[in-house]
Order: C-alpha cells, then structure tokens, then sequence
C-alpha cells in the first residue's frame, strides 16, 4: 500500500468496494498463487500462503482479513463508523469520556516528551542525521517554522490529527458542547498540540533536508553514500527515475539548489514541464507522512480500525470499546506501527535484523519512559525514584511504550490516580464511576467524606493541568479533605509511608502541607 496513490471517482465507495470485491474474485478464480498479486508469505509472520497447514495461510483468508481491515478503516474516514445509532447514549457516554479527559488527561504532554527519543531511532532507521533532533524540535516551535509546515502538509491545519477518538488524549469532537469544549481546552492549554506539531514537522523538514544535502548524488552514489535512504525510497515505490525527478529541476536538468527539497516544490516543477502526471511529490509526502508516524505517532486510520472495527457509537459494544480504550489508543498506534515494522525486518533480512529493531524500540522507549516517570513524579510533588529497583525499570518500559498508568502498577496496587487494575483497563469512565461510589458511601477502599471531597476536586476544568495540578491539590483538595474528614491527617501519612515502600521516594511538597517542605531530591 506504500508504494503510490490511489485514487477514485465521484462515488468512491462504490468504486472501494468493486474493487476489492473484483480482488477476491480474481483470487478465487486462480489456483496458483503466483499468477495473482499477491505475496508467498504474509507479510507479518511469514507464513506461506497455500490451503491448509498449521504454518500457512489460505489466500482467501488472507484477502479476507485485508478487505475487512480496508472497509473499516473507510468507513472511519467517511464517518460511517461514528454516526451514533442511539444518539442520546452516544452523546452522554462520549460526554463522559471528556470529563475524563478533563480530570485526568491535563499532563499527556509530558508523556510526549518520550516520542522525541522515539524520533532519535526513527531518523537512525532511515537514513537521516540523528544529532540534531531535540534542536531541530526546539526550532520547530516558533510560529513562523509551523505555518511553514502546514504549508509544506506536514502537520494539519487544525487540532484534527490529534483531536480525534484516535489520538492520544482519546477527546472527541461529538458529545456534549460544554464538555467538548472544555476537554479541548485540557488538550491545548498543556501544550499538547504544539509540542506534537514541533515533533512532526522537525522530521518532515529533517528528511527533506537532507535529501537536498544528497540531491548532487546519482541513485549508484546514493546506495553507496547513505543505503538506508536509498532503501526508504524503495520501500514507498520510488525508483531512480524518480529520484532524478526529485533532485533535478525539470526545466534545466540542473541539481535543485535549495535547503529543504519539499514535495511542493517537486510538484509544482513538474507541473510546470507538463510532467505532473507522474505523481512523484504526491508519493514523496505520502513516504514522508507514513515515516514521521514512526517518528511521532497521533490519530492512525488503521489503529483505529483495529480497535473499534465496525461498531457504532450508541451500541453496547461500541460504547464498552470506545470507553475501554480511551488513552490507550496511542499505545496501540505505537506498538502496530514498530512491531510490524520488527516482523517486516525480521522476514526481508532475516531474524536477527527483526530483533535488533525491537531491541532498539525496547531501549530507546525505555529510556524515554525512565525520564518521563521521573518528570511525573516530580511534577507530583515527589522526588525523584530510586533507579536500582527492577519496577522502576518495568514501569520505565511501560511509559515509554504509552501505558504508564499500568506501569504504576508495577510496584503497587493503584494506579497515580487511586484506581486498581480494573480502572486502569476499563478506562477514566469506570474511574469516574469508583470516585461516584466512594462519595456515595458504597466502596470499600475509601469513606463517604473522602470520597466527596476527591469526586467534588478531582474533575474541575484546568485542575488537571501539569502545572497547575500540583498547587490545586495542596491549597485546594487537600484543605477541602481536612474540612470533612476527621482522619484526613493519617489519610496524608499512609500515602507518604506508601509511596516510599513502592517506589523508595518520598514527597518535597507532601500532601496536607500548604507549601513545599523543601526542594526536590534527585534519587
């Protein structure tokens, strides 16, 4: 599916589904495998494909599962798959996963910070120069370098790529208005938007940087200078002939002298030497979109497909996959795109290169994880962990990979937010419904008074922002649980004494103090 555009008529599900249904219908009628367009093996566990076999794959099933996966991830795109059927309990559940949002999801950028280690092995993996890339983000910042971006379709005109039931944060544009908005204003007032912006755009211009760098080679000097980036082109379809295309002006046959060589400009040129037919810009944004999600993932068709299929919203099990993986969405994302791609090396170059990918994944996310952990706990009024405990690094990996809740619970019994295992995979809605029922008086892990002060603070719009949350919870939560609950002051000392059992850190801001004790200590 790399390796060009595809493109329809007027009625473009009518002109999908004939297609695919002619596919199916050529594949049948074939016996030999060979004869059709299809691969020996799949593409993803290399198994052969013939009938039959423990080890092998019938091509009709093969056809299938891709048809499927085809119609849903186009019935996401044509919004088939988000009219609700019951509007009324599509609109208050979709409503309940924004107030999650808003009471949990004000700190996603700090989690973002470990997509740029990602984008370290991403350039490493392709070709590109890896030195530059936390510079080349920090630059990426200013206004000017993003409307150069949404110029160059590197990056979207609005918040849609992240501010979908794809994205990170799993906020919606449906719902109802009020919390639509304000689970908005969560996601851009942290920095989420921009931060993921800066990310995606220093990788676009970073490749066509260094392809205007290389624009003097020929496709020979390219396989010998840089075989990683002549290897990029190959895999999206890009030939020497287009790559000519790319590096030479149409008009004079003389190597584009330019600091960024941008499908704009490849299109525009050819246009103008009546060569615009030939689609090269058009497949060399499509290659440079598709790499920069490996560098910094958001909203992906396929993801998304994977994870609600065909279900509407308004239906129960809609509803039940739509709650269940709201900010989970991102982890799926991430670990489709990387574990494929670790199969892929696996099969083309044998196993050892498939390992050594998933090796890096492994490292560099864990790493970034490691960091992330530590800036949370800071920013949670805690010191820093000690880094010589095996949960810490189990913790680290699960961060970096994008499930650092369920990292929590790799040292103890609740997550950073007071739930258990359940409301950490039933997602932020099950969470709202404990905090409910502990104000209700009917849970056992806290009192009625407790649970009313946590239910009446923890979801109020801008208390969950990073840095903010940490000050609200000191002056205002925590005066508010001293009021009603005359065993607030133990309630304080069991988390402190808690904490440093788990995770061997204590507090430089401790709950119930109205300022900081101290400064951080840097474990």
């Amino acid at each position: 599916m790399n390796s060009g555009s595809y493109r329809v008529g007027g009625n473009a599900a009518a002109a999908i589904a004939a297609d695919l249904q002619d596919a199916f219908d050529e594949l049948a009628s074939v016996q030999d495998v060979d004869k059709v367009l299809f691969p020996k093996k799949t593409e993803m566990l290399g198994r052969t494909m013939t009938q039959g076999g423990f080890w092998t794959t019938a091509p009709e099933d093969y056809a299938r599962s891709y048809i499927s996966r085809a119609e849903a991830m186009w019935d996401l795109y044509r919004g088939v798959t988000s009219a609700p059927v019951n509007a009324k309990a599509a609109s208050l559940m979709q409503g309940l996963r924004n107030i999650g949002v808003i009471g949990r999801g004000g700190s996603m950028v700090i989690s973002s910070i470990a997509d740029n280690f990602t984008q370290v092995m991403a350039r490493r993996f392709t070709g590109l120069p890896a030195a530059k890339t936390f510079t080349d983000i920090l630059k990426q910042l200013g206004p000017n370098a993003h409307r150069e971006a949404q110029r160059q379709a590197l990056i979207a005109e609005t918040y849609l790529h992240m501010f979908n039931d794809g994205a990170r944060g799993a906020a919606s544009l449906q719902g109802p208005e009020w919390s639509h908005f304000l689970a908005e204003r969560t996601i851009a007032l942290q920095g989420l938007g921009a931060l993921t912006d800066a990310q995606r755009s220093a990788f676009g211009m970073s490749v066509q940087a260094a392809i205007a760098d290389l624009a003097v080679k020929t496709w020979d000097e390219l396989a010998a200078l840089n075989p990683k980036l002549q290897k990029l082109f190959q895999r999206y379809g890009l030939s020497a002939a287009d790559w000519d295309a790319i590096r030479l002006d149409p008009a004079t046959g003389a190597v584009r002298d330019v600091d960024f060589l941008s499908p704009n400009l490849v299109r525009d040129s050819l246009e103008a030497a009546g060569r615009g037919n030939e689609r090269v810009a058009e497949r060399y944004l499509g290659m440079i979109l598709q790499e920069t999600d490996f560098a910094s993932p958001t909203a992906m068709l396929r993801a998304r497909a994977a994870m609600v299929g065909k279900t509407r919203p308004g239906t129960l099990v809609g509803e039940l996959l739509r709650t269940g993986g709201q900010f989970k969405s991102f982890t799926v994302m991430y670990w489709m795109l990387h574990v494929e791609r670790a199969l892929r090396e696996g099969i083309a170059n044998g196993t050892l290169k498939g390992a050594s990918y998933a090796a890096q994944v492994l490292l560099v996310t864990t790493l970034g994880g490691a960091l992330v952990v530590q800036l949370k706990d800071l920013k949670g009024g805690k010191d820093t962990r000690p880094m010589d405990k095996p949960g810490f690094w189990g913790a680290a990996m699960m961060q970096g990979g994008g499930l650092g809740i369920v990292g929590d619970l790799f040292n103890a019994e609740q997550n950073r937010f007071g739930g258990g295992l359940v409301s950490t995979v039933s997602g932020p809605v099950v969470g709202l419904a404990e905090d409910i029922m502990g104000a209700a008086g009917l849970s056992s892990k806290t009192t009625a008074p407790r649970g009313a002060a946590r239910l009446a603070t923890s979801y109020v719009p801008g208390s969950s922002l990073w840095y903010l949350n940490l000050a609200y919870q000191r002056t205002v939560a925590d005066t508010l649980q001293r009021y009603v609950d005359p065993q607030a002051y133990d309630a304080f000392r069991r988390r402190q004494t808690q904490q440093m059992k788990d995770y061997g850190n204590g507090f430089w801001w401790a709950p119930g103090q109205g300022s900081p004790a101290r400064g951080p200590r840097l474990n």
